[in-house]
Formats: structure tokens, C-alpha cells, sequence
């Protein structure tokens, strides 16, 4: 069994479930569902293929000989009958002739959209709009110091002037928020900007090419220009915040929480709902611990798992993994 493989060779080693639990943010309770065989304490199979190859590599372990013995003993690697095999293929039939859903084909790459030639026209355009805003502020400061010192009593007349001067003023003001409006609208695809204030594991997919998949640091802030659309997978939402096309988002949820967010051109992904664990659920350990948990991806798996094979539900804490589609 993969489980008793691993616990031999940890302890072997001498290390004990709460160091691999600090080396991989593998919960303790799932490192020990998988030495005990219990995977249905697990979040599903994609998560268990995840904790296993994560565990099998902190223990300089063959991972792919572990993962395909998980198969085995979970009978996903079992020959497709003739009517499974039908029913996949009417699958992928009905959902290529849904444009309105297309199938999501995600890559492993590690080339960025971004170059150092957008950047730098980011960059003139953020100066440009900032100058604006500071030269109406400075416009409308001088006029309110005007109006303050030349309100002596004078007669109407006196005033006048300042009065037009003001008006001109909030036109200016006025065309100034205009122009940051435009600037805004006036986004080619998606810009993102992702900042994080913990660690925190997670994905970033570009135009369904994922440029980024790995445990971020405090600190550490990415920039990413998309097509069509940018998606952002966090295992700790509460420490990853969002500036999608110049509009800052704030944090992508609750600390401890796993949310997927869709931005597009014309959407922030702001309705998104979490991608799977509730906040219920992790923020105590999250509260407890100093590290963030590790949270896989669904595609990391996804060439591993057999489109026949159904995950297997927890027993004691329910949740539902966010559904991938295979394209045959």
C-alpha cells in the first residue's frame, strides 16, 4: 500500500508526521488518512495524487511509481467499456457545440505575456494619468487659497471673478476624473497585479496557459498582461490581493480560504465563489499554524486521473472539487 511505503521510509528517515506537516503544509490529519489508507478523509482523488507526490518528494521518493500504485489500488487504471466510452464521447461532443462554455485546456508553461515594452507603456500611462490628477488637485488648492484671501468684502463684482475661476476649476477637476475613467476603459485585454501579504500556494493562468504554480512569498508581487483572460487560484485568499486593469480588488477572501477568480476584460471575477475548501473549514488551521496549507491544483493531476474515475466524497467534512473538463 502507498500509505505504509511512505510511513516506512519516513520513519526511516527519523522525521515525524509534524515535520512533513512544516516541510510540505500538508495537514497532519491527511498525512495520516494516507499512511493509514483512509482516502476517503481525503478532499478527493486529485488532492491525494497531489499530497502523495508532494510527500513522496520530501522524502526523495519516486513519485510517478507511487501515484500509478494509487491508481491500482483505487482501480482507476481498470479498461473502459464500450458504453463508458461512449458516454465520453457524447460528453465531448455536447460540450464543444456549447460555445458559450468552452472546454478550458490548460498547459504547463512557464513563458510570461508580459514584457519589459508593455511595462514600460504601463508605466508612461500611469505618470501621465498621476500628473493629471496632481495638477487638478494643485489647481483646485490654489483656487479655494484665492477665494479665502480675496473674500474681504469686496462687492459683487469682486467676487465674481472668483466665482468663475472656481467653476473653471471643477470643470478641470471634472475632466481630469473623466480622463482616469477613459484610461481605465481603455484596457486592450486584462491586467492583473497579484500582491501577497503571506505565503500562500498558488496558480496563475494567462489566456489558458499557466505562467505561475508554486508557493508565493510575503512580499512578493506578480504583473500579468491576458488576451482574453487571467484566473488566479489561491489556497490562502486572505493573503493575495488584486489589482485587475488599474482597479484595486483588495484581498481575494478570507485567510485560510481556496478561491478561483475569472477575470476577463469587461469582469473583475468578483462573483467567483471559493474554488473548494469553505473558510469554515480552514481558517482554524490556518489561525494556528505559521505556514499556509498546501492546496493543488485540479489541473496539476489532471493527465493522471482517468475521466472514467469519480472522486471520493469525505466522510467527515464534505466539499466539492471545482470540475474539469478533458478535452479527448
Amino acid at each position: 500500500m502507498v500509505g505504509d511505503l511512505l510511513r516506512r521510509e519516513r520513519e526511516r528517515q527519523g522525521k515525524t508526521i509534524k515535520d512533513v506537516e512544516l516541510e510540505t503544509s500538508i495537514r497532519g490529519t491527511y498525512i495520516e488518512a494516507i499512511e493509514q489508507g483512509k482516502y476517503e478523509v481525503l478532499p478527493g482523488d486529485v488532492y491525494a495524487k497531489g499530497f502523495i507526490r508532494n510527500y513522496s518528494k520530501f522524502l526523495n521518493m519516486d513519485g510517478d511509481s507511487l501515484i500509478e500504485q494509487y491508481n491500482n489500488e483505487r482501480g482507476f487504471n481498470k479498461p473502459e467499456t464500450v458504453d463508458e466510452m461512449l458516454e465520453k464521447n457524447a460528453s465531448v461532443i455536447k460540450t464543444t457545440a456549447a460555445p458559450q462554455e468552452p472546454v478550458q485546456e490548460i498547459k504547463q508553461s512557464k513563458l510570461f505575456s508580459s514584457g519589459d515594452d508593455y511595462k514600460e507603456r504601463m508605466d508612461k500611462s500611469n505618470l501621465s494619468r498621476n500628473i493629471m490628477i496632481f495638477l487638478g488637485v494643485i489647481v483646485l488648492f490654489l483656487a479655494g487659497v484665492y477665494i479665502a484671501f480675496s473674500d474681504d468684502g469686496s462687492d459683487s463684482t469682486a467676487a465674481k471673478p472668483a466665482a468663475q475661476s472656481s467653476q473653471s476649476v471643477k470643470k478641470d477637476a471634472a475632466k481630469a476624473v473623466d480622463v482616469k475613467k477613459d484610461e481605465k476603459k481603455n484596457y486592450d485585454g486584462v491586467k492583473v497585479t497579484v500582491q501577497f501579504t503571506d505565503r500562500c500556494w498558488t496558480q496563475i493562468d494567462v489566456d489558458d496557459k499557466t505562467v505561475f504554480e508554486d508557493t508565493a512569498e510575503p512580499g512578493q508581487k506578480l504583473e500579468y498582461d491576458g488576451k482574453s483572460k487571467v484566473v488566479v487560484v489561491a489556497g490562502n485568499a486572505g493573503a493575495v490581493s488584486l489589482v485587475w486593469n488599474g482597479k484595486d480588488l483588495g484581498p481575494m477572501g478570507n485567510v485560510g480560504q481556496v478561491v478561483e477568480r475569472v477575470m476577463t476584460k469587461d469582469s473583475n471575477g468578483e462573483s467567483a465563489a471559493p474554488a473548494v475548501v469553505s473558510p469554515e473549514e480552514v481558517a482554524p488551521a490556518a489561525e494556528s499554524e505559521e505556514y499556509d496549507e498546501y492546496v493543488p491544483d485540479a489541473a496539476e493531476l489532471q493527465e493522471e486521473q482517468p475521466a472514467a474515475a469519480e472522486p471520493a466524497e469525505p466522510a467527515d467534512a464534505p466539499v466539492q472539487s471545482a470540475p474539469v473538463e478533458e478535452k479527448q
